[in-house]
């Protein structure tokens, strides 16, 4: 989970140390993902894409070829972002809520600003700030960057809260945002993943997966969103007791090497079956495939910094609970008693990292 944080911070050290003191100093740096800079204005952090200005000239750069964004003359920013990503939570968070309070910023800066601050609390625990900066990031830019990243944490923090009718509220609200702020329609349509998630925090699995059949009938939808959509489907059948229909989907999917997060799901997918399977059966074969596919979405498949941690936190107690039973059924009391330390680990790295985590009672 470290490793791409610290190639962001890389990044972000590197613009810092070369970015500075020439002309354009105060110019926008974008870095991409095929590891070249372009400097110039960010004019507006859009649903669609980023809107440069480069001396006369604008273009909208697609978020898929953007690795991050260096804001000129946000120096405070980048001084509480850096803080948070060094471990000073608190110094970081006071920073980025001074900043979140000055709504004549920068509409593309004070959008960054509340997500990493909503990232933070998420990260410390705080729920309640962390759902109230979810908020406000999707009120206040309904056509911005983070419309369906953002708005994915937003729902998320919301189904945690076992507020699934909120959760489904909030994506109509969001949708009737982004339509009136004029916002990419393919954008617009990618919302509908929200919708799935909420719906299936109803158990109204049927519903769900139209939603997300909707998403991935959309000819201009982005790869990564109809991924997810096929996803959403396989997830669907699954919670609709549709499991044999549901794995070979989730294998489909992994065959067409989806983004991590993607693929994260889908291995947690497969996991859950698997233990559902052995549940009862002392199916000692079918635990260790569930153990192998969380282990996947834990180590090669974690999120990036940016993304949710759903996912992980799935896979890290689906793991401990693999561990577990594999230890109640071996007879080896050394066997035994190495399964019971490793299964205490990852619950104890799930407390660390999620602290308020409905599994951990599970």
């Amino acid at each position: 989970m470290l490793k791409p944080m610290n190639l962001l911070t890389a990044a972000f050290l590197a613009v810092l140390s070369g970015g500075r003191g020439g002309p354009g100093a105060d110019d926008d740096t974008l870095v991409m993902r095929d590891g070249t800079t372009r400097g110039g204005k960010v004019q507006a952090a859009e649903a669609a894409g980023c809107v440069l200005a480069v001396g006369k000239k604008t273009e909208t750069v697609a978020w898929t070829s953007v690795s991050s964004v260096q804001y000129g003359g946000a120096k405070e920013f980048d001084t509480a972002r850096q803080q948070v990503a060094e471990g000073k939570r608190d110094e970081g968070i006071a920073g980025l809520e001074r900043l979140a309070a000055d709504k004549k910023m920068r509409a593309p800066v004070r959008q960054e600003v509340l997500f990493e601050l909503a990232r933070a609390c998420e990260a410390k625990g705080d729920d309640d700030k962390a759902l109230a900066t979810w908020r406000e990031l999707a009120k206040s830019y309904p056509n911005g960057r983070y419309l369906v990243g953002g708005g994915s944490w937003l729902v998320l923090a919301l189904l945690g809260r076992n507020d699934p009718g909120g959760a489904l509220r909030a994506v109509d609200e969001m949708t009737s945002d982004a339509r009136g702020a004029n916002a990419d329609a393919a954008q617009v349509a990618a919302l509908d993943l929200l919708r799935g998630r909420a719906l299936e925090g109803q158990k109204k699995f049927a519903d769900a997966q139209t939603a997300y059949e909707r998403v991935a009938a959309v000819k201009e939808m982005p790869a990564d969103y109809a991924a997810a959509a096929q996803l959403g489907v396989a997830r669907a059948l699954q919670g609709a007791g549709k499991k044999d229909d549901a794995v070979k989907r989730y294998r489909e999917l992994l065959e067409k090497r989806p983004p991590p997060l993607v693929s994260a799901g889908a291995w947690n997918g497969i996991g859950d079956a698997y233990f559902e399977g052995a549940a009862g059966k002392k199916d000692v074969d079918a635990l260790e495939e569930g153990l192998l596919a969380y282990l996947r979405a834990v180590v090669v498949d974690a999120p990036a910094p940016a993304e949710p941690p759903e996912e992980l936190e799935r896979a890290l107690a689906g793991s401990a609970r693999c561990l577990q039973a594999l230890s109640e059924l071996e007879n080896n009391k050394e066997r035994k008693a190495a399964l019971v330390e490793r299964a205490q680990k990852r619950q104890d790295e799930l407390k660390r990292l999620f602290p308020t985590s409905r599994l951990l009672k599970s």
